[in-house]
C-alpha cells in the first residue's frame, strides 16, 4: 500500500507507516508523483483529495500512465463531493467508452460517500416495506445537521418515496434541524426542483449547542405526540 500525502505533518503518515504502508510526501494530483508513488504498476488507485478538481486530475494521469500497462487493469476510484456531478461523470464515462475494442487496461469508477452512506442507512433502517406498503403512522423524518450526508439523505429519502408513491398525493414529512436551516433548504430546493413535489420540507433554525435543542420540543406535536 502506497500513500501519497501533501502535508508531511498530517498526524497519520507516521501511523500509516508504523503498519507498513510507503508514504510518499508529494501533490498527488501531480504525474510524476504519481509514477514516482508507482500508478502505473498499482492494481487499485483511490482518489480522495479534499477537492472534485484534483481527484479528477489524478485519474487523468492514471489514465495516461496506465497506456503502457500489460495484463491486469488498473482500477481507478475517483471520490466526487458533488452528487450530480458525480451520477453526471459516471453517466458520461460509460457513454463515451467503445463497446466494440477490447477491454482497456484502465478502469474508471466515481462514487461518492455521502450518497453510499445514505443508501446504506436507509436500507438498514427501511420506512418503507419491501412490498411497497407504508408503515403505520406515516413515516415522518428527523435530520439533524444538513450537511452533506443530511443532504444525501433527503434526497435518497426522496427518491425512495417518489418511487413506491408514484401518483399518490401523500407527501413525505422530512424535519430539517440546523442553524442555517431555511437557506440551506431553500438551495437544496434548488438543486432537486422535484424534491418539494414528493416532500414536504420542513425547516427549524436552532442549534444543537442551544438548551432549547436538548429540551426536544420538536418531537411533539400540539396533542403531545410523538
Amino acid at each position: 500500500v502506497v500513500a501519497i500525502e501533501q502535508d508531511e505533518d498530517n498526524d497519520y503518515v507516521p501511523q500509516c507507516r508504523d503498519h507498513g504502508a510507503i508514504v510518499v510526501i508529494g501533490d498527488a494530483a501531480s504525474q510524476e508523483i504519481l509514477y514516482k508513488a508507482g500508478v502505473h504498476k498499482a492494481r487499485y488507485i483511490v482518489a480522495v483529495c479534499g477537492t472534485d478538481g484534483a481527484n479528477a486530475e489524478i485519474a487523468v494521469h492514471a489514465q495516461e500512465l496506465a497506456k503502457n500497462r500489460h495484463g491486469e487493469a488498473l482500477s481507478c476510484f475517483v471520490h466526487i463531493v458533488d452528487p450530480q456531478l458525480c451520477n453526471l461523470l459516471q453517466e458520461n464515462y460509460f457513454l463515451s467508452k467503445p463497446v466494440s475494442k477490447p477491454a482497456p487496461l484502465f478502469r474508471l469508477e466515481f462514487f461518492n460517500v455521502f450518497d453510499t452512506g445514505a443508501r446504506a442507512l436507509l436500507n438498514e433502517y427501511p420506512f418503507i416495506r419491501n412490498s411497497g406498503e407504508v408503515r403505520e403512522p406515516m413515516p415522518h423524518l428527523l435530520v439533524i445537521g444538513l450537511g452533506r450526508l443530511g443532504e444525501s439523505l433527503v434526497v435518497q429519502a426522496a427518491r425512495n418515496w417518489g418511487t413506491v408513491r408514484k401518483g399518490k398525493d401523500q407527501k413525505l414529512r422530512i424535519t430539517i434541524i440546523d442553524g442555517e436551516a431555511d437557506r440551506k433548504t431553500h438551495s437544496l430546493s434548488l438543486h432537486h426542483p422535484s424534491l418539494e413535489k414528493v416532500c414536504e420540507l420542513i425547516p427549524i433554525e436552532m442549534d444543537t449547542q442551544h438548551p432549547e435543542f436538548q429540551e426536544a420540543a420538536f418531537l411533539f406535536n400540539a396533542q403531545g405526540q410523538c
